[in-house]
């Protein structure tokens, strides 16, 4: 704990000089992971002061190409690298074999941090080429900086809640009524309030096999039953 404990402060000392954290799926994993171990350790460290963006996330929401149907991938990091910059993420060299055994060095972390030595530096390595990786393609792509001019535009802050088109609009709303001299009324928000009712789903005859199916999802069904039967 005490080693933890200087590397996490280390990181918030670093972190002092700048607004934006940014981590490819940070929600999912890195940002919960660092303020609740740096909670456990006492730091006493503000994590609102930050703003925390998942680079997976912005990625996702502004690759428009994907969201017209024109592209279906895998949003990991090494998925996105590849079909992006061409680059993937470092892969082991042949003296760590021993220790990696096959698998990909996210899945030997501990192995190779247990074995110590230039194993350890090899982590190192593997990180920081993780980070170099998230440069290249906003390198490419540009998405960050396109979002930091939406939130200008909307006045809203850059993290991953920012995302989400409803904020932004409410956020340029909210603007351009403080320009026009509007005042908008007040909005009173509840939590988890009545949720909608989904389509109904029929339940169907069998005429086949009904249990032990893994895949019970079919993609294009309509245009593929349209196509079938010449409709």
């Amino acid at each position: 704990d005490e080693a933890e404990k200087k590397l996490l402060q280390w990181m918030w000392a670093l972190l002092a000089g700048s607004d934006q954290v940014v981590s490819w799926n940070g929600d999912g994993f890195d940002f919960p992971i660092l303020w609740a171990r740096s909670k456990r350790l006492r730091l006493g460290v503000d994590a609102n002061r930050w703003l925390w963006l998942d680079h997976m996330m912005a990625f996702d929401r502004l690759n428009t190409a994907a969201e017209s149907g024109e592209e279906k991938r895998s949003l990991a990091l090494e998925s996105i690298g590849k079909a992006i910059t061409g680059k993937g993420k470092l892969l082991a060299p042949a003296w760590a074999e021993d220790v990696v055994q096959g698998r990909s060095m996210g899945a030997a972390t501990y192995d190779l941090w247990r074995a110590g030595g230039r194993h350890r530096a090899l982590l190192a390595e593997y990180c920081l080429e993780d980070t170099d990786l998230m440069r290249c393609i906003e390198e490419k792509t540009g998405y960050l900086v396109l979002f930091q001019t939406i939130c200008e535009a909307c006045s809203i802050f850059g993290n991953t809640r920012g995302l989400n088109p409803t904020v932004q609009m409410d956020g340029f709303m909210l603007k351009l009524g403080a320009i026009r001299g509007e005042h908008f009324l007040t909005r009173e928000h509840r939590e988890g309030g009545e949720k909608f009712k989904g389509a109904y789903v029929m339940k169907p005859r069998t005429h086949g096999v009904e249990t032990g199916v893994h895949v019970c999802d079919f993609k294009s069904l309509y245009p593929s039953i349209i196509l079938s039967f010449n409709m």
